[in-house]
């Protein structure tokens, strides 16, 4: 006969087991074992414990009226890091460690995003100080029920929902980060969930979406990527206010098509410095911006030169195409002018059901393109606002098709100017810099572009370098964005000042540009 002493808790197995012999002996050495592991694993428990959990950054969620959300999901996402995967919290409780905030430690700021069924989601947008503090010690997110709302699709004249239509209904801080994951590119790629406002689909009846927002204004976009029907269709942004008796509706446009192709009139292909075309059709990102999506991407033949895309929704989209030469340089693209390397592109709107057909007409290369009767005098300053005499020195003009010419490579004279005699005051219909077809480049940094228009006198261009590490800033004026006052750099002489430059097609901006 065998007895058994129970010693502690155990992962696998929930005990620790000693089995002795039934006699005196045996039985008495059990015991001080079991004693002394009993004592070992009390200690344990009392002191390796608490200096796991003590210190932790803790993620707490509760509802309205303070008590632990049973089960929710959160998700961290950073404009330098990307969107991680929906973790599961119980109980209220979520330990961040667990999911590397520590990685999170470099960015600028970090959006957490937190879902749960029957309540509203939420995305809090952290920085600075109070970013900090989530990572050293956590933070509490409150959700509350809200106002369970229902959005309606009708789809297109004409058209039925296909199997599984789900949109995507998303925060605008991160709708740069959702909408560049419809470009076929990423398609390849594992999805991330996006389903940030935990939407459903209504039982019973195709088109419709239920979920809930909170009580506040809250803004969100209502998106639809649906290949072969529907894609890059984006709605809003949106409030709880656009919800008739908890209701919306939004109609969906009829999907619009581009066509594109190259023509060469009357000359034989065989006698063209290229084999093949390279397409790409975009759509903008923001209106007015100058980031794009992909849309879609095709390798041609010169016997089929053309490529025809559907289910667009309308919008602002552009058009590129590129050659492929049959001579291949050993210069870099850009450096060298290869003729057999033409691109042009082009901007249009696209409106419902349209059907669109572009033609692009192939432009022999000309090395004399950029001579003609105007003169421009170039000149360049230091940050110091000095002439930057002795700096290499380089003025391209860019063709519209093939690339920059370089038309000026020397250094800055002593007087800092440069003078262009003999250039043409013609732009490019397709320029990629607008109507600005000349550049300045100084030490191998782009200064920026200029053009000369049809004055017969010569025309003034001034570039002034970029500080360096170690220069004296140069005076700016600045503005108070909720009062309007306005101060000069120079005013704050002698303090240490910050600052940061945002753009509007960048899409790491946006998040801040929306705070």
């Amino acid at each position: 006969m065998y007895l058994r002493f129970v010693v502690g808790a155990d992962s696998q197995d929930g005990c620790w087991l000693i089995e002795t012999p039934n006699r005196p002996e045996s039985v008495a050495a059990a015991a001080e074992l079991t004693m002394n592991m009993q004592r070992s694993f009390l200690f344990s428990m009392v002191f390796f414990f608490p200096l796991v959990a003590v210190g932790q950054p803790t993620l707490r969620i509760v509802d309205e009226d303070g008590q632990p959300v049973e089960r929710f999901e959160m998700l961290i996402h950073a404009a330098d890091q990307g969107c991680g995967s929906w973790q599961t919290g119980i109980d209220g409780l979520y330990e961040l460690s667990m999911m590397g905030i520590r990685r999170y430690e470099a960015s600028a700021s970090i959006d957490v995003l937190v879902r749960a069924k029957g309540y509203a989601s939420v995305l809090h947008s952290v920085q600075g100080t109070t970013k900090e503090e989530l990572m050293r010690e956590g933070a509490q997110v409150v959700l509350e029920r809200g106002r369970e709302v229902r959005l309606k699709f009708l789809p297109p004249a004409g058209m039925e929902f296909p199997a599984g239509f789900m949109p995507q209904v998303y925060f605008p801080e991160v709708a740069w980060r959702v909408e560049i994951m419809w470009q076929p590119e990423n398609l390849r790629l594992p999805r991330p969930d996006f389903d940030m406002l935990n939407v459903r689909a209504a039982q019973g009846r195709t088109g419709e979406f239920v979920f809930r927002l909170p009580r506040k204004r809250r803004e969100f976009l209502a998106g639809v990527y649906q290949p072969d029907w529907l894609r890059y269709y984006k709605a809003g942004p949106f409030t709880s206010a656009d919800f008739s008796d908890a209701s919306m509706t939004l109609e969906l446009p009829q999907p619009a098509s581009i066509a594109v192709n190259l023509e060469w009139g009357d000359k034989d292909a065989a006698d063209l410095p290229f084999k093949g075309v390279s397409y790409q059709v975009m759509r903008q990102l923001h209106d007015g911006g100058k980031s794009y999506l992909s849309v879609a991407s095709e390798q041609c033949t010169l016997d089929d030169a053309a490529i025809n895309v559907g289910d667009l929704a309308p919008g602002q989209y552009m058009l590129q195409l590129r050659t492929e030469p049959k001579e291949i340089g050993d210069a870099e693209m850009g450096v060298e002018i290869n003729p057999g390397h033409f691109f042009a592109r082009r901007s249009l709107e696209l409106l419902p059901g349209q059907a669109v057909s572009e033609i692009f007409h192939y432009v022999p290369f000309d090395a004399n393109a950029n001579r003609g009767e105007r003169t421009a005098r170039v000149r360049v300053i230091g940050a110091d606002g000095l002439a930057a005499a002795g700096k290499p020195l380089k003025i391209k003009w860019f063709d519209g098709h093939y690339g920059s010419l370089t038309i000026f490579e020397g250094v800055v004279p002593d007087d800092g100017v440069a003078v262009l005699e003999g250039i043409s005051d013609e732009v490019p219909t397709e320029t990629v810099f607008g109507p600005c077809p000349y550049s300045v480049e100084v030490d191998g940094e782009s200064l920026g572009f200029f053009r000369v228009t049809a004055k017969p006198e010569p025309q003034e261009f001034e570039f002034r370098l970029a500080p360096k590490v170690g220069d004296m800033a140069p005076d700016v004026e600045l503005a108070a964005l909720d009062t309007g006052e306005r101060l000069r750099l120079q005013d704050l002489r002698g303090k240490i000042v910050f600052l940061e430059f945002w753009e509007t097609g960048c899409g790491p901006c946006q998040p801040e540009m929306a705070k």
